[in-house]
């Protein structure tokens, strides 16, 4: 699998314009296997390998664009890759690339960007630093040191039309969640019971919490919660 495909592709542009959910080979070769289902599998082939193509096709062209704007983020100044981070063209782009840049900031003689396309033979790269994200606001709340999240939640694990929060936190910590109230710690997905107009939660160490609405790439809300400090989500139909 290329390197970049979960970082980098899953969120980018480029695959939500295609507008379809990946179908689960496992789950159609069970129903295959089963007897069950065939027809209503017969009627999706079409939707599905549209679908498929339309993947592929996608793919290529974030490679493009992607091998393109990290060899000239070296280019860029701090302003300016900040925005480029915070856009929607940044949601498409590994994390490696700005941190090669900035790298080459500090020590100019670390070299040109790495390819995005790995060279023949094993990739080997660094473990990431843990470190807490970016604060929706200028002034954090107390948080203990936790891993940030390296990707988005599992699409698979999730059902259209659901909402589910997950959260980040010290692995030494467990959290507090209502309506419940459920326990859970660090990395768990949760879904929120459904029709339920807000959520809260709070924990000893604080941490980051990720709400998801149904199969979509990118969480709705990230917000930090302090240490015994209640966050308080409300949810609003659309």
């Amino acid at each position: 699998m290329d390197r970049d495909y979960v970082s980098g592709f899953l969120p980018s542009r480029e695959l939500r314009d295609c507008r379809c959910g990946r179908t689960n080979p496992g789950a159609i070769l069970l129903q295959l296997e089963q007897g069950s289902a065939v027809q209503p599998l017969l009627q999706d082939d079409a939707k599905n390998t549209r679908c498929e193509q339309c993947l592929n096709d996608a793919f290529a062209s974030w490679r493009r664009r992607v091998d393109g704007q990290c060899d000239l983020m070296d280019q860029l100044t701090e302003f300016e890759l900040s925005v480029l981070e915070r856009s929607d063209d940044g949601n498409g782009l590994p994390s490696r690339c700005f941190d090669a840049a900035r790298l080459k900031r500090v020590r100019p003689d670390a070299g040109p960007l790495p390819s995005a396309t790995p060279p023949p033979g094993p990739v080997v790269s660094a473990p990431p630093t843990a470190q807490p994200p970016s604060a929706p606001s200028t002034r954090a709340p107390p948080v203990d040191t936790f891993s940030r999240p390296q990707d988005y939640a599992p699409v698979p694990l999730r059902e259209d039309g659901r909402l589910y929060v997950r959260l980040f936190m010290s692995s030494a910590c467990a959290a507090e969640l209502w309506p419940g109230p459920l326990q859970a710690r660090t990395g768990d997905l949760l879904l929120i019971p459904f029709g339920a107009p807000t959520m809260s939660v709070t924990g000893p160490c604080g941490g980051l919490a990720e709400v998801y609405w149904g199969r979509e790439v990118t969480p709705r809300v990230s917000e930090l919660f302090g240490r015994n400090q209640t966050l308080t989500l409300q949810f609003r139909p659309q």
